[in-house]
C-alpha cells in the first residue's frame, strides 16, 4: 500500500488481488460452498470451507489468517446469527452473511450480530466478490488511518483453545466464544 494515498491500492475491477486474501467459506450446503469457492478462486482469492460452526472455530483457532468470512445463516443445527456473534466476539475479522432470509428484520439482526454486509440469495458471484473487495478495502483503510503499517487486522495469537487479541487487550476460550 502506498502511505503517501489515504485509500489503500486495490486491484482493478476482474484482477485478482494484490495478495490473495482467504476467505473462510461457511455453509452447510456443499454444492454452495463449492460454487462459491470456484468463483472466488477464480478470482484470486484462498478458500477455505466450514460447514457449520465447530468447523469454523476450528479455522479460526488455528492461527492461520482468515481475511474475511462468508457466513449462511442457515447452518442446519447451529444457528448462523449466534455464530456471527461468537465470531464478533473473539475476532474483528470481517464477516458477510449471505442468506437467503430477505426482510427487513432479518438483514438488521444480521448486522445487529456483528456482521458487515449482507448479500440476500440468489446473488451474482460478481457482487459477492465486488462487497469482499469494499469491506476489505474499509478494513485496510481503517487500519492505515490508525497507523497501522499494513492495514492488517489486529494482532492475535492463538494457544491451545484461547486467542490473546492484542489490540482488544482480550482473552477468549474459542470453543465457546467466552471472554475471559
Amino acid at each position: 500500500m502506498d502511505q503517501t494515498s489515504p485509500v489503500p491500492d486495490s486491484p482493478p475491477l476482474g484482477q485478482p488481488p494484490v495478495s490473495a486474501r482467504r476467505i473462510a467459506v461457511v455453509d452447510d450446503d456443499p454444492q454452495i460452498r463449492y460454487s462459491i469457492r470456484q468463483g472466488l478462486e477464480q478470482e484470486g482469492y484462498r478458500v477455505v470451507e466450514a460447514d457449520g460452526a465447530a468447523s469454523l472455530l476450528r479455522v479460526l483457532a488455528s492461527g492461520e489468517t482468515v481475511d474475511l468470512v462468508s457466513l449462511d445463516l442457515n447452518l442446519g443445527r447451529d444457528d448462523g446469527l449466534e455464530l456471527a456473534r461468537k465470531v464478533r466476539r473473539m475476532s474483528c475479522v470481517p464477516i458477510i452473511i449471505i442468506s437467503s432470509r430477505a426482510g427487513p428484520h432479518e438483514r438488521l439482526q444480521g448486522l445487529d450480530a456483528g456482521a458487515d454486509d449482507y448479500i440476500v440469495k440468489p446473488f451474482l458471484l460478481r457482487e459477492m466478490v465486488l462487497r469482499i473487495e469494499a469491506v476489505l478495502r474499509r478494513r485496510a483503510l481503517e487500519g492505515w488511518m490508525a497507523g497501522e503499517d499494513s492495514g492488517e487486522a489486529l494482532r492475535s495469537f492463538t494457544f491451545a483453545d484461547f486467542r490473546l487479541d492484542d489490540g482488544h487487550h482480550s482473552l477468549t476460550r474459542l470453543s465457546t466464544g467466552e471472554d475471559i
